[in-house]
């Protein structure tokens, strides 16, 4: 769901003078009856019994601190999207009070009509400029991989490589002699290996592997 992600969204949802209700009258919606507490836009959605640990909040640009403690405590997830969120003109995340706070986050991209590519490579590089020194870059590939993992429910079967998981990964070169992290986020990266699930999909860089790769 996306959520607060820009000013006027609770403002929408809580007035019936908004541009979501001109909405709705122009589509013959105009007697449906709503039961929302104005200015309580979390609230409301908890009321509802929809926080909880399925949900994935995408944006929060907007979440205020009273707002972050109420989605780490109904463990609501949260897709972090700061190239759309630039896009757009709405803000910046409060990305290290959800951090804080324990939110699981995962780095996200939004979609094509807020954003240049799905690249997640794009992403971090974009990140780390729009949030400058606030993580690592090994942080940073972790909040891409783990953390997008377990935003989704998935970290026990994705986002790190150990016994057990699925092998979805991939391969790209690095100096061995420096730490692999700052570079990898610096350049752009050609792929030499793509696994899913253990099997090669795509290896230009290794035309032997075929298949399944133990």
């Amino acid at each position: 769901m996306h959520l607060l992600e820009n000013k006027d969204e609770n403002k929408n949802i809580n007035s019936k003078s908004s541009r979501f209700f001109e909405y709705f009258r122009r589509v013959g919606w105009a007697g449906m009856k709503l039961a929302y507490a104005p200015g309580k836009l979390l609230e409301n959605l908890d009321r509802l019994g929809l926080l909880s640990s399925r949900m994935l909040a995408v944006h929060g640009v907007h979440a205020s601190a009273r707002d972050i403690r109420l989605l780490a405590r109904r463990n609501v997830a949260v897709a972090h999207c700061p190239r759309s969120n630039a896009y757009l003109k709405v803000g910046k995340a409060p990305l290290s009070r959800m951090l804080d706070a324990g939110l699981r986050v995962g780095l996200g991209t939004d979609s094509l009509a807020s954003n240049d590519s799905l690249s997640l490579w794009d992403e971090l590089r974009a990140a780390q400029k729009l949030h400058p020194g606030l993580l690592t870059p090994r942080q940073w590939l972790t909040l891409a991989t783990l953390g997008g993992a377990r935003a989704l429910g998935l970290a026990d079967r994705i986002g790190t490589l150990e016994p057990g998981k699925r092998a979805d990964l991939i391969a790209v070169a690095v100096d061995s002699r420096n730490p692999p992290y700052a570079k990898i986020l610096a350049d752009t990266q050609e792929v030499g290996l793509a696994m899913v699930n253990g099997n090669a999909v795509h290896h230009p860089t290794f035309p032997a592997l075929k298949g399944r790769v133990a």
